[in-house]
């Protein structure tokens, strides 16, 4: 379902549950450079980390936001508030590299 105006992004505050199937994570965005992602269901659920962030507007609604974890794997997120859909494109540090589809909802 779409929504009919798009989200303004970033919703500082705010969680953005991101549902991968397998994994899922919350995202909760701090400032417009930071945010705590912690996995809800997945191999390290209860896990939780504080990023230093990078957002970029793609479109109306449409955003990349990126960052490096602690471990140096990298990611790119892509969050389409219109189509509430989010995908992920992760390289780990041993070159494994992943792509996730899913969809995501701003809660709170």
């Amino acid at each position: 379902m779409k929504l009919q105006t798009p989200d303004i992004f970033p919703p500082i505050g705010k969680e953005i549950l991101i549902d991968f199937g397998e994994a899922v994570f919350k995202m909760l965005l701090l400032s417009a450079t930071s945010a705590r992602m912690t996995m809800v269901r997945g191999a390290t659920a209860g896990a939780s980390e504080d990023i230093n962030i990078t957002i970029t507007s793609l479109r109306d609604g449409q955003y990349a936001v990126t960052w490096q974890r602690t471990d140096k794997t990298t990611v790119v997120h892509i969050h389409d508030y219109i189509e509430r859909s989010a995908h992920s494109f992760v390289t780990r540090t041993d070159g494994q590299f992943l792509h996730l589809q899913g969809q995501l909802t701003v809660e709170g």
